[in-house]
C-alpha cells in the first residue's frame, strides 16, 4: 500500500505541473492577461491533479487485486509460462504512435508486456532476458505526445534489433532490476558450463 501511495503522490505532483503549464500558457496567451489566468489555473490544476491520483489509486489497487481491467493478467502470465514474477507494476506500451496500458512482469528469465482486457489491438511482448541487449531510459519527447512523451520512458533493445518502449512510474528500479536478473542470469549459465566442463 505504501508503493500505490507514494506512485499516486507522484502522479499528483506530474499532472498538476503538466496541466498548470499548460493551461496556464494557454490562458494567458488567449486573454493577454497573466495574474487572473495564473490564480485560476493554479487553482484547477490541483483539481485536476487530485482526480488524475485518485484515479490513479483506485487503477493501481485494481492492479494489484487483479480485478476490473486487470482480471486477464493471472490467465496471461500462465500462457507465457510465467512463474517467480521478480517485479511488477502498472505500464503503458509506449513503442508506438498511441500509447497501450497494461502490465509489465519482470520474470526470473523474461520481461512481459501484457495489454488489460479492454485494450484495443492488443499486443502481448514476451522477451527473453537473454535476448535483450539494453535497457535504459528515454528522454521526454513531444513528438511522442500520445504514446507517454511527456514523460521518460524505460527503453528496452534486443540483440535482433528491436526496439521497445514503456512508460513506468518507478523507472529507476525497472532499469536495476533487468539489469541485475540479466547479470544473474547470466551467471547461472556460466556456473553450469562450467560444472558439466569440470565433470560436475
Amino acid at each position: 500500500m505504501r508503493n500505490i501511495l507514494w506512485v499516486s503522490i507522484k502522479a499528483f505532483a506530474f499532472s498538476g505541473l503538466v496541466s498548470f503549464v499548460g493551461l496556464g500558457t494557454t490562458f494567458i496567451i488567449l486573454s493577454g492577461e497573466v495574474i487572473r489566468p495564473v490564480k485560476y489555473t493554479f487553482f484547477g490544476s490541483i483539481l485536476f491533479a487530485s482526480f488524475f491520483s485518485l484515479y490513479g489509486m483506485f487503477v493501481l489497487i485494481m492492479f494489484k487485486k487483479r480485478l476490473l481491467f486487470y482480471n486477464n493478467m493471472e490467465k496471461q502470465l500462465s500462457t507465457c509460462g510465467a512463474k517467480n514474477i521478480i517485479y511488477e507494476s502498472i505500464a503503458g506500451n509506449a513503442t508506438y504512435w498511441r500509447i497501450k496500458y497494461g502490465g509489465l512482469f519482470l520474470t526470473n528469465d523474461s520481461l512481459i508486456f501484457i495489454p488489460h482486457r479492454f485494450a484495443l489491438k492488443p499486443l502481448l511482448v514476451n522477451l527473453p532476458l537473454n535476448r535483450i541487449s539494453e535497457a535504459g531510459k528515454l528522454r521526454m519527447s513531444l513528438s511522442k505526445l500520445y504514446s507517454g512523451g511527456l514523460r521518460k520512458r524505460l527503453l528496452i533493445q534486443t540483440i535482433d534489433k528491436d526496439r521497445y518502449e514503456f512508460s513506468v512510474w518507478e523507472l529507476d528500479s525497472w532499469i536495476e532490476k533487468i539489469i541485475s536478473q540479466k547479470t544473474h542470469l547470466s551467471r547461472g549459465k556460466k556456473d553450469e558450463v562450467s560444472g558439466r566442463t569440470n565433470g560436475t
